[in-house]
């Protein structure tokens, strides 16, 4: 903003930081700031993806310093990605979860970064591509072939739905899901991958499972987002127009008339059920 601002060479508006919703991680965020104000960190974007580069910046208390739990650390993750702090954090993490296999980029399982709810979690490689969304990035990423930046996931609100977004795609990241856009639509062709028990782990409640079904389509996981789609249908197959209406909570917008009108249109239409309209 300083160097952005050639008229004053100052700022003058108030800045504003409304992806930072925790003080004490502000305030924490302050006090590294100020301890290493007058400390380079001017690695390439090459080097500070150098575990040995930068360890030669950083002090043996710095890791000491960090929030113990892996919640707060993901918290300070989340304030920026710019500068030295992220990158010793990121260092601390990997030592976390090296024993998993998710590490640096020299070990065989690499990571995806999303941010959901406000907060930036981290995705094993292979769960990541099993959703349409991150595939594509990786796919027209054709400089690195990685992912690079943090994958904003903002039209999911409720972080239990996003966990168990995730929980499905772990369990089933090894299952191909290969069907054509016909084949998605034929419902004996989708039961020959679908196991038994997966109906039965989808959440009970409709609000649930419609949150689910959202969540499986804004990243493209399609064989979620088909499954859950399977099951409202057949919720609604054996209710009349009215039935689907209480239900779900639909007002009908049409007049007596017009639903006459409809009505005398649609003749061809058989109805089975008393209660249409």
């Amino acid at each position: 903003m300083y160097e952005n601002n050639t008229h004053t060479g100052e700022i003058e508006d108030i800045v504003e930081l409304t992806e930072i919703t925790d003080r004490d991680v502000f305030d924490r965020l302050v006090e590294w700031t100020t301890r290493y104000k007058d400390r380079a960190y001017s690695l390439s974007d090459e080097d500070r993806y150098n575990r040995e580069k930068r360890q030669l910046i950083y002090q043996p208390e710095d890791k000491r310093w960090l929030p113990k739990g892996s919640g707060s650390q993901f918290s300070f993750l989340n304030v920026t990605l710019d500068n030295d702090l992220p990158q010793l954090i990121q260092l601390k993490l990997m030592a976390m979860v090296g024993k998993s296999g998710i590490s640096s980029g020299r070990s065989n399982k690499k990571v995806v970064g999303v941010r959901v709810c406000g907060e930036v979690v981290q995705l094993e490689k292979d769960v990541a591509q099993r959703w349409g969304l991150i595939a594509d990035m990786y796919e027209n990423n054709t400089h690195t072939g990685e992912i690079e930046d943090i994958v904003e996931l903002t039209d999911i609100t409720d972080r239990d739905v996003f966990d168990r977004l995730v929980e499905w795609t772990t369990r089933y990241k090894d299952r191909a899901y290969s069907l054509s856009d016909e084949d998605r639509y034929n419902r004996e062709k989708r039961q020959l991958i679908y196991q038994p028990e997966d109906k039965r782990w989808l959440p009970k409640g409709q609000e649930q499972l419609f949150q689910l079904m959202h969540a499986a389509y804004q990243v493209q996981c399609n064989d979620l987002f088909d499954l859950c789609c399977e099951v409202v249908a057949d919720q609604l197959k054996e209710l009349s127009v009215q039935q689907v209406r209480e239900k779900f909570g639909i007002e009908c917008d049409f007049s007596e008339e017009e639903l006459a009108q409809k009505r005398s249109e649609n003749q061809w239409i058989q109805v089975s059920k008393p209660g249409n309209k």
